[in-house]
């Protein structure tokens, strides 16, 4: 009989393990739920710019490559300069390694036009070399338009209309304004020095000798911008000078300005003469072409070769005109 009620205990047993005492037939799903962990690697792009070489013809117009340059427009590592087609007056914009932005003079103001489609909404820094029209009759156009960081001015006495409202727009827009003299710099980019070379503590007679002469240096390559400064004003500041890469050549190739002196300093590589088509003055003098050649220097004209920008790595730099 105990055997008989053993074997029941044990079936009894047997059932319990079989039979959830909670809840007969309900079966426990014994599949777990998968989490898939999806890891993203960081992907670091490498833009390789493309260098597209300087001398396309079929984009750019007379293109003269005075040495091979590395870097091509564009590029923040290079340099800008365009001498503007202003026709008889000068213009020139400059765009630096970095971005920064300058307008040395603008021309008269019949010519702004040709100005206006070059430069940027902001200009950094902008200078009048000198009060004549030919160099700031522009500038009513320029300050009323674009924001103009930094005003430079020769701060000559001068009577003119043009200068006038020139200086009023700057004084209602409250346009920082600065005279400045030898001696002086502009800071403009940490890669690119400017030095004031003229005008001078005391005055020149002559307003054109009293114009505002920067030497621009980019690493090897050196810019002189001479605004109408004459033979007085050269025999002055060409003392601090010595060889120079590029010469914006004086008061429009004038037999007044860019003498022997001067040139046998500086031996410039490039002269750029900023001068209208038939103009009345018979400007460029021919004596002053003829200094320019025999000083080892190749000449451009903006009533021959229409604007001309040089751009540079601050080693090698092009040439490039518009006609």
């Amino acid at each position: 009989m105990k055997k008989y009620i053993l074997l029941f205990i044990i079936c009894l047993v047997c059932v319990a393990g079989c039979v959830n005492p909670f809840g007969a037939n309900t079966i426990q799903n014994s599949t777990k739920n998968v989490t898939h962990v999806i890891t993203t690697i960081p992907v670091t792009r490498t833009i390789i710019p493309v260098v597209t070489p300087v001398a396309i013809k079929t984009v750019i117009p007379n293109v003269t490559l005075i040495s091979n340059i590395t870097q091509v427009i564009g590029n923040v590592s290079n340099l800008t300069v365009t001498f503007i087609d202003v026709g008889q007056g000068d213009s020139e914009w400059i765009k630096s390694p970095t971005g920064k932005t300058m307008l040395i003079d603008v021309g008269e103001e019949n010519q702004v036009s040709k100005v206006t489609p070059i430069i940027n909404k902001t200009i950094n820094i902008v200078v009048a070399t000198h009060p004549h029209s030919d160099h700031i009759g522009g500038m009513q156009t320029i300050l009323t338009k674009y924001t103009i960081g930094e005003f430079f001015d020769s701060g000559y006495p001068y009577t003119s209309a043009t200068y006038k409202i020139m200086l009023d727009i700057i004084d209602k827009k409250n346009i920082s304004y600065t005279t400045i003299k030898t001696g002086d710099t502009i800071i403009f980019d940490p890669l690119v020095k400017i030095k004031v070379l003229n005008p001078q503590p005391k005055f020149f007679d002559d307003i054109n000798d009293n114009s505002i002469v920067l030497l621009m240096t980019y690493k090897n390559v050196s810019f002189l911008f001479t605004g109408d400064a004459g033979l007085n004003a050269e025999d002055v500041y060409a003392k601090q000078l010595g060889t120079v890469t590029i010469l914006k050549v004086a008061h429009h190739g004038s037999t007044t300005a860019t003498g022997d002196y001067l040139l046998s300093k500086i031996h410039p590589n490039i002269s750029i003469i900023s001068v209208g088509v038939d103009n009345t003055y018979g400007h460029p003098d021919l004596s002053t072409i003829n200094r320019l050649k025999n000083s080892g220097s190749k000449v451009y004209r903006t009533d021959q070769n229409g604007s001309i920008s040089i751009t540079t790595n601050g080693e090698d730099y092009s040439v490039i005109s518009t006609k």
